[in-house]
């Protein structure tokens, strides 16, 4: 099962892939624990960073900038730990504007 796929099938709220990739299962009746999503959310991303050349000509990596990589950080993130506030955001927009630039 490919990390995508995984990723998609629990952002879908579903459990399991049948052999043709479709979530087999009913809707879950547990939320699975946090690390198990943050290893698929790993895996994802690792993905996407081997990979980005085939379908993109760049990408703007946030998970890799360390002042968004900690939720408990009040000064980019909300006290839910989960939303950027507005600091968080102009990090962002100037992560989005140092990669854009370039190619304009």
């Amino acid at each position: 099962m490919s990390p995508s796929d995984e990723f998609a099938c629990y952002a879908s709220g579903l459990e399991g892939l049948s052999l043709s990739g479709q979530c087999s299962q009913a809707k879950a009746q547990r939320t699975p624990p946090a690390a198990q999503i943050n290893a698929i959310i790993n895996k994802v991303n690792t993905m996407l960073r081997a990979n980005y050349s085939q379908f993109a000509d760049g990408i703007i990596d946030f998970a890799a900038d360390s002042r968004l990589s900690n939720p408990n950080d009040t000064t980019y993130f909300y006290t839910d730990k989960t939303h950027l506030n507005n600091t968080g955001y102009q990090v962002v927009a100037d992560l989005i504007v140092a990669a854009v630039s370039p190619l304009l």
